[in-house]
């Protein structure tokens, strides 16, 4: 489990998580969320998540099911994730 954080307004963090390169569920899940705005307009922002390969332990079809549309809502509460921010 990583931790990924940005207090700079110019940093993106959706983008950061992107490029470090085993956070790609998370993204997916956090665009799946409708949630990369909220994300991206947050002044501060800590997110806790597991990495690609600990989600991979999830039993099979988990994650490719919350990531359909008709989950979406089931998705932006999950627990897995957690987000924390404070909105400009």
């Amino acid at each position: 489990m990583l931790a990924l954080t940005s207090v700079a307004p110019a940093a993106d963090i959706v983008d950061t998580a992107a490029a470090a390169g085993r956070f790609q569920t998370l993204v997916a899940a956090v665009k799946a969320a409708g949630l990369v705005d909220t994300v991206e307009r947050a002044r501060s922002l800590h997110g806790v998540a597991p990495t690609g390969r600990g989600l991979a332990k999830l039993p099979a079809g988990t994650v490719e099911s919350l990531l359909q549309p008709e989950n979406k809502a089931k998705l932006q509460t999950i627990s897995h994730v957690s987000w924390y921010y404070q909105a400009r």
